[in-house]
């Protein structure tokens, strides 16, 4: 339940919030916007592109607890074999693209099957790393491993693989955030984490305003208007979040 309650709660709000966003956005910019789709699909996707993630998260999470209870009752030698299984297995889901095409305005539910085929390969990686990094000796081999891990990403770029840069850039941050490196300052890590759940929740928001203004104003596409935008939604999303929490009405709109 406490997992529903982190997860799923705030995607259901946020997707409350986004779709009278949207519904206003579609009322300011009459051209270039994407339909709202509400289906029964909308419990998955959410109103916004970003949200899927969080049901995505929830029914990982339901997997994690049992894999948990294996992993602690597991030798050594077998917890590398499950590492070594797992990157395997999140490698293939890499190299494999999904069988089912995405359409998520006349089949809304084939965005949620497409991101999360995705994001699998980060499942994967994840259980690797779990499996892995308790015997790994000490922070240099962290450094080792991380490298390795976002090299094979980069080289898998090039294929084409677009998400295994994501997925493994993100396994080597996630080793950061285990202060496997001594320069990491654990309760930093633990803030800017608490923080950065709330700020993917409103960045979407903050950005959609933005690029309402920039198409009012005729704004030509570049990076500078790219940094910009970019900058902003950032520094408001953050002023939202804090000034957001102030207010004990909002908090479960802003979770830590």
């Amino acid at each position: 339940m406490r997992r529903f309650n982190r997860l799923y709660v705030p995607f259901l709000l946020w997707s409350l919030v986004y779709l009278g966003l949207r519904f206003l956005k579609h009322q300011i910019v009459t051209s270039g916007s994407q339909p709202i789709v509400l289906s029964p699909a909308t419990l998955l996707t959410g109103t916004a592109h970003h949200l899927w993630f969080l049901p995505f998260a929830f029914f990982v999470t339901l997997i994690v607890y049992p894999a948990r209870l294996i992993y602690s009752h597991s030798p050594v030698r077998q917890l590398r074999i499950w590492g070594a299984l797992f990157f395997l297995v999140g490698l293939i889901f890499s190299a494999v693209p999904c069988p089912v095409a995405m359409d998520a305005v006349e089949h809304p539910l084939t965005y949620f099957v497409g991101m999360s085929w995705a994001a699998l390969p980060a499942v994967f990686y994840g259980g690797a790393a779990a499996a892995l990094l308790p015997s790994l000796p000490g922070s240099a081999t962290a450094w080792v491993g991380g490298g390795g891990f976002l090299l094979v990403g980069v080289l898998l770029q090039f294929g084409g693989m677009f998400a295994n840069l994501h997925c493994l850039g993100g396994l080597f941050l996630w080793i950061v955030a285990q202060n496997r490196l001594s320069f990491v300052d654990p309760v930093l890590v633990t803030a800017a984490g608490a923080v950065s759940f709330s700020l993917y929740l409103t960045h979407v928001a903050v950005v959609e305003c933005l690029q309402v203004i920039a198409k009012k104003m005729d704004w030509v596409a570049s990076i500078q208007t790219d940094l910009a935008v970019g900058g902003t939604a950032l520094a408001v999303s953050l002023l939202l979040v804090v000034q957001g929490r102030r207010f004990k009405c909002l908090t479960p709109l802003f979770p830590l």
